[in-house]
């Protein structure tokens, strides 16, 4: 029996797939802490950027790509690493400066890179990484592999001038770039439509962005994914939280939105208060939607 559609239209994940998360979201989590120790210990030297909030970002991106696909990452990249395949004992040895490490201890918490699971590396340069995912999409397009590269980044790098040429050149020359980046970019989504991106994951609640307004205003010319503040969740209110879902969900309609939360979960959210929001979406975010109270008629 096929596996039911969720309100994005894609299939809802296997259980193997989500036991697979769950493990790298754990592992990242574990791994972070075991860092912070080490950090506050004196035995790791240099910058130490975790990644403590932000682990289901990379765990859902990563878990989506095939081995052959590659991942760019940020400053903040262990959690990226992990869920790419990494192997903790040469994280570990590369973050505190040992020869055993990954770049035999000369690059640190910030230039971690595998080639073997084809993760091209972290990067100290706000906004660098963007540029080196445009020229590996390239690198794919001549070759003709049906490969994609997925690079994360933060609304600070679109700041950066090669943000702009990087979505230029995809554009033109159809690159299997994804450019994962958050924040308020409101300002950009002509572009980003003007350039053929896609979607644009995740609109963070907190940086101003509103799904429903954004859909209103631009349709189906882009795909949507988050906008549940994760804050409301930790208030552990759950007639706040299904007013703020359910609204939200409205922007399904047509397809093109995939229900998850604006940022990282914090540790505030209790285990029962974040199964509410999954249970509930499970419920009520299956087509055709029947949003009763909470439908918006202008968004049908």
């Amino acid at each position: 029996m096929p596996t039911p559609p969720a309100a994005g239209g894609s299939p809802r994940p296997t259980e193997p797939i989500l036991l697979g998360m769950y493990r790298n979201i754990y592992a990242t989590r574990q791994f972070e802490l075991k860092c912070i120790e080490l950090y506050r210990q004196g035995l790791i030297r240099g910058y130490l950027h975790p990644y403590i909030g932000q682990e289901a970002v990379a765990a859902g991106a990563c878990a989506a790509l095939n081995a052959a696909d590659y991942i760019v990452s940020t400053h903040r990249g262990h959690g990226h690493c992990i869920s790419k395949g990494a192997d903790l004992k040469l994280m570990m040895a590369e973050i505190m400066g040992k020869a055993t490490g990954y770049c035999h201890g000369h690059g640190g918490s910030m230039h971690i890179s595998d080639k073997r699971v084809n993760n091209l590396g972290a990067n100290g340069i706000v906004g660098a990484g963007i540029p080196i995912a445009t020229g590996a999409g390239m690198g794919i397009r001549v070759r003709g592999t049906d490969q994609v590269v997925v690079v994360f980044f933060s609304d600070g790098a679109s700041n950066n001038g090669v943000f702009a040429e990087s979505l230029n050149l995809a554009g033109i020359y159809g690159l299997p770039v994804i450019y994962h980046g958050c924040g308020n970019v409101k300002r950009i989504f002509e572009d980003y439509i003007e350039v053929g991106v896609d979607a644009y994951n995740p609109l963070e609640a907190k940086a101003g962005l509103d799904v429903v307004e954004l859909r209103r205003q631009y349709g189906h010319r882009i795909g949507f994914c988050g906008n549940m503040d994760a804050m409301t969740w930790a208030t552990g209110d759950h007639d706040l939280i299904k007013h703020e879902a359910l609204t939200k969900l409205n922007a399904a309609k047509g397809g093109g939105f995939i229900f998850q939360s604006d940022h990282s979960v914090p540790s505030n959210v209790s285990g029962p208060d974040y199964e509410y929001v999954v249970n509930l979406i499970r419920e009520w975010g299956v087509y055709p939607l029947r949003l009763e109270e909470y439908d918006l008629p202008d968004l049908g």
